[in-house]
């Protein structure tokens, strides 16, 4: 759980190859401890440096195994980040979408969903769909949509 911090310190911190080299020691380890629950939760750090570095295979594929470990409980790992498959979800999405794969948005709208389950979770996936297709011109904003909805929730603290 150490490494945990330090891949993402390095992947903030501008560092991102070591990161990138680091998340890939990093997943070995939580390989080797066979406990899904864990694994859910410990692979958000790896997915953020592989996917600051672009490295949109290893993102989907590690966000994969994050959505098939969680068996569709939200919550399952939640040490971390309040929702790893919401996490997961819309990272994949994200991934697909650089890679030019179809159907990319469902996976958004998906994560969208699943966040619910906790009000920082909803605010950051609504917002990494609108930051990421908003600016490249896949992701057309809504007035009185999600985003607007985010808002309102974020200023009452509630997820609806």
């Amino acid at each position: 759980m150490g490494m945990a911090g330090l891949v993402s310190q390095l992947a903030v911190g501008a560092r991102v190859r070591e990161a990138s080299r680091l998340a890939s020691e990093y997943v070995e380890l939580i390989d080797s401890i066979g406990q899904p629950g864990l694994t859910v939760g410990l692979l958000y750090p790896a997915i953020h440096a592989k996917y600051v570095i672009g490295d949109m295979v290893d993102v989907e594929r590690l966000a994969q195994r994050v959505i098939d470990l969680a068996e569709g409980d939200p919550t399952r790992g939640n040490f971390l980040t309040g929702s790893p498959l919401a996490f997961a979800t819309a990272t994949r999405a994200s991934a697909r979408c650089a890679l030019g794969q179809e159907k990319w948005k469902d996976g958004f709208d998906e994560a969208i969903e699943i966040s619910r389950v906790d009000a920082t979770t909803y605010i950051s996936t609504v917002m990494f769909k609108y930051v990421l297709g908003h600016p490249v011109g896949r992701v057309a904003a809504r007035r009185g949509g999600s985003a607007g909805d985010c808002r309102r929730n974020a200023d009452r603290g509630t997820v609806q």
